[in-house]
C-alpha cells in the first residue's frame, strides 16, 4: 500500500474517534427524553423477547415509542455496543440483531451494594459467557445505556474485564477470569459454566470447527446449524458464533424469509481451500 493509501485509513481512523462520540452525545439527547416510556433495561429485555433482525417498526409495535423514537433508541444501543447493526450493500444500517444471551435473572441487582469484583462474579454466573457487553449489565444492573457502558469502562480499569478490538475498531471486553473463588472455594460450577469445561478453554476449542463447518457450506452457518452439527446448546452455539463476529470472522446478515441470522465468512479464500 503507498502512502496515499496509508494516509486515507489514517485519516477515516481519526474522523471515526471525533465523530462517534458526538454523534452518541446527540443521540443520547433525543433518547433521554423516552426513558420515562421506556427505560433502556426494559428496551433491551424486549429486543431479546423479540425474533431476529429487531427494527423500530416492531420495537414500536410492542412498546410505546413511536417508531422515531425506537429509532433513536436502537441507533443509541448500537452506538454502545449493545446490539449488532445489519447493514445492506452500501453500507448502510438495515435493522438490528440481539447481541449475545440476556442475564438470566428474575429481578436486577443493586450496583451500589456490589464492588466491582463482585460484579464480575456477577456477570459470570448470570451472563455465562466470555465477553461481556453493556446492553447486558443495563439489564443485570438496571441502568441507563450510557450508565452501564462507564460502569463496563470502569470494570476494565479495575481489571475485572480486558479490553481488545475487533471489525472496525469496535471495542471487545471479556471478563479476566470465569473461575472466581470465595474462602479459596470455587463457585459452584452450574452455576457459572455450561458444563466442567470453563467457557474460554471451549470456545477457543470450538473456533477452527465453527469456521471450518462454514467452509464447508459455502462461507454460511447459523446458530441452528452448528448446535445440530456439533451437539452443543443452541445459546452456546450463538454466544460462540457471536464473538467470532465481535473478532471479525464472519459479518451477520438476516434470512428474511426465514427470520434467522446467517453468519458468513469473511476470508473467502477458506471457502475455496474447502471445496
Amino acid at each position: 500500500m503507498d502512502s496515499i493509501g496509508y494516509i486515507i485509513i489514517i485519516t477515516v481512523i481519526i474522523s471515526m474517534f471525533l465523530v462517534w462520540p458526538l454523534l452518541k452525545k446527540a443521540t443520547h439527547r433525543s433518547a433521554k427524553k423516552t426513558l420515562d416510556k421506556l427505560s433502556d433495561s426494559d428496551l433491551l429485555q424486549l429486543i431479546y423477547s423479540l425474533k431476529n433482525p429487531i427494527n423500530s417498526k416492531k420495537v414500536a409495535a410492542n412498546s410505546t415509542l413511536t417508531i422515531a423514537e425506537a429509532r433513536n433508541r436502537l441507533q443509541l444501543l448500537m452506538l454502545c455496543g449493545a446490539v449488532y447493526a445489519n447493514q445492506d450493500g452500501a453500507g448502510n444500517v438495515r435493522d438490528y440483531s440481539q447481541k449475545g444471551l440476556a442475564p438470566n435473572i428474575k429481578a436486577p441487582l443493586n450496583s451500589e451494594e456490589l464492588s466491582s469484583p463482585e460484579i464480575g462474579k456477577k456477570l459470570v454466573q448470570y451472563i455465562k459467557s466470555g465477553d461481556v457487553h453493556a446492553g447486558q449489565i443495563a439489564i443485570l444492573l438496571n441502568l441507563p445505556i450510557l450508565e452501564a457502558e462507564q460502569l463496563l469502562k470502569k470494570l476494565a480499569k479495575d481489571g475485572v474485564v480486558k479490553t481488545s478490538y475487533g471489525k472496525g475498531f469496535r471495542k471487545i471486553y471479556t471478563l479476566t477470569a470465569l473461575n472466581y473463588t470465595e474462602n479459596n472455594h470455587p463457585i459452584e460450577q452450574e452455576q457459572v459454566l455450561l458444563d466442567t469445561v470453563s467457557l474460554d478453554e471451549r470456545i477457543k476449542i470450538l473456533d477452527a470447527d465453527i469456521i471450518d463447518l462454514a467452509a464447508q457450506h459455502d462461507g454460511r452457518i447459523t446458530p441452528l446449524l452448528l448446535c445440530t452439527t456439533k451437539r452443543i446448546p443452541l445459546a452456546e452455539a450463538k454466544i460462540a458464533l457471536d464473538e467470532l463476529y465481535d473478532h471479525g470472522a464472519f459479518f451477520i446478515d438476516a434470512d428474511y424469509e426465514n427470520g434467522t441470522l446467517e453468519y458468513w465468512l469473511r476470508d473467502k479464500s477458506i471457502i475455496k481451500k474447502k471445496k
